[in-house]
């Protein structure tokens, strides 16, 4: 038996609610370059074109939600689109670090007959550099995604021009 590998060895890895949720994450980055992230399990990328990336939100197993991110048309640098260029029926700026701009709309309807909420949300960087993110969980879905499709969105980075 190895000794990297040994009983001694083993017993250090932290196993089950004892592993820091920081080992376990995810990194995604945008083949142009425009975005990236560190995001959790619990979402899974299902879905990938030279404009969109679709992950799904998986709670327990089950299917809880639907995240499209976007890269958005970029804007001057301390820039972001206004809600102004939207037609907003509810909406509010998000707090967030960095000097980065969040704005989130959410709405309560009907999709084919079920009862959905939605919320679309665009996160501007810093240098003009803006990404939309779109989220549809079931109405009685909504209560488990709670607040990790914002935890999804503010996970985004700009990486900068290179």
């Amino acid at each position: 038996e190895p000794a990297e590998v040994n009983a001694d060895a083993r017993a250090k890895v932290p196993a089950g609610d004892a592993v820091p949720e920081v080992l376990t994450q995810l990194r995604y980055a945008d083949a142009g370059g425009r975005y990236e992230f560190v995001y959790p399990r619990d979402w899974r990328i299902v879905g990938r074109t030279a404009d969109h990336l679709v992950l799904r939100l998986l709670d327990k197993g089950e299917f809880a939600a639907q995240a499209t991110v976007t890269a958005w048309k970029p804007a001057a640098p301390g820039a972001h689109a206004t809600p102004a260029e939207f037609q907003v029926l509810d909406d509010g700026a998000v707090p967030t670090d960095a000097g980065r701009f969040l704005y989130r709309v959410s709405a309560k309807g009907k999709q084919d007959g079920l009862g959905v909420v939605q919320t679309f949300y665009l996160l501007a960087g810093p240098g003009g550099d803006q990404v939309s993110v779109t989220v549809v969980a079931r109405a009685e879905k909504a209560a488990k995604v709670g607040t990790r499709d914002l935890a999804l969105v503010n996970a985004v980075e700009f990486p900068g021009k290179k």
